[in-house]
């Protein structure tokens, strides 16, 4: 029940220290019940594996959870502010499909590690990535797909401008980050303003047309109201270090709502059609940053193209 899912239970689940095993599933305590639970992460016929890497002298907290006969494997990251429990739908679809989903909390996101909802160089979450990676490709594929939303699909758009061979089969980015919203406005106002304090009080902004997830994101314990500043500079020298990246050949399918205002969807999709010109894009009409968190008319739109481009043979 959602009112058992409560601050201590989620200090119990941040201080599980032992290593995800990818070879046998998770022995469900009462603490990862009420977690499962509250998310509706808890699978039927689905083996859920549980457990830490540590990055950076950090545990980031990482899940699988794998149908009863896999045809494929999916590593999911999710955006800013986010934790795995608002990718429940496209988990819970892509189980439908028999892939295997492996997914992780961000540092300082969900269960991870770290300063809350702050990062001090995006080069953290490269370095998380890339030991998920090594992870999956020691103990359970040497390829497999990748898709990523927002800030997530950042951290694997520049893992692909500067990794020498990606493993990735497919590649999907859900309304990518490269720019925010009101980008210079905000760059402006951060300059005048930080000097003095380090965060500001988060605006919960509608962000889907699905009301109910909007109303679970307000009552989500773990969520964070601060935004912090040091992200934001994090976020600005990685952005004039993805601009200095060399065009890649590799594909992707970038899906982006037309009523994003999150981010600055118009330039961003212009920037990845130069950086990757191999790259395909939908538009999903009056769709907002959380795709996959739309009402339903949308969020099934945009499952099936995640369907679509995983099945077709690039």
């Amino acid at each position: 029940m959602k009112e058992q899912f409560t601050s201590t239970i989620i200090d119990q689940l941040k201080r599980l220290d032992h290593p995800i095993n990818f070879y046998h599933p998770t022995k469900r305590t009462k603490e990862i019940h009420s977690y499962l639970q509250y998310y509706q992460l808890d699978f039927a016929e689905v083996d859920f594996h549980l457990g830490v890497i540590n990055v950076n002298a950090k545990k980031v907290m990482v899940q699988m959870h794998i149908p009863k006969h896999p045809n494929g494997t999916v590593l999911l990251l999710h955006g800013y502010f986010d934790h795995i429990g608002h990718l429940r739908n496209v988990i819970e679809h892509l189980l439908v499909h028999n892939k295997r989903v492996i997914v992780y909390d961000l540092e300082g996101h969900g269960l991870s590690a770290g300063a809350l909802a702050s990062v001090e160089s995006f080069t953290h979450y490269q370095d998380t990535l890339e030991a998920v990676i090594t992870q999956i490709q020691q103990h359970v594929t040497a390829s497999f797909s990748v898709i990523a939303h927002s800030t997530g699909a950042a951290i694997m758009l520049d893992y692909l401008l500067h990794a020498n061979t990606p493993p990735f089969t497919n590649v999907i980015a859900v309304a990518p980050l490269i720019r925010s919203s009101k980008w210079h406005a905000s760059v402006v106002g951060h300059k005048l303003i930080s000097p003095f304090i380090q965060n500001v009080r988060r605006k919960y902004r509608a962000n889907s047309a699905d009301v109910n997830y909007l109303s679970f994101v307000k009552a989500d314990p773990l969520q964070y109201d601060r935004v912090s500043f040091q992200w934001f500079d994090a976020l600005q020298v990685w952005y004039k270090r993805i601009r200095q990246a060399q065009i890649s050949s590799d594909k992707l399918l970038i899906l982006q709502g037309t009523d994003d205002k999150t981010v600055d969807w118009r330039f961003n999709l212009n920037f990845l059609h130069t950086k990757f010109p191999n790259s395909k894009s939908i538009l999903i009409d009056q769709g907002q940053h959380q795709l996959w968190n739309e009402e339903d008319s949308l969020k099934e739109i945009v499952l099936q193209h995640i369907t679509n481009y995983l099945e077709e043979k690039n």
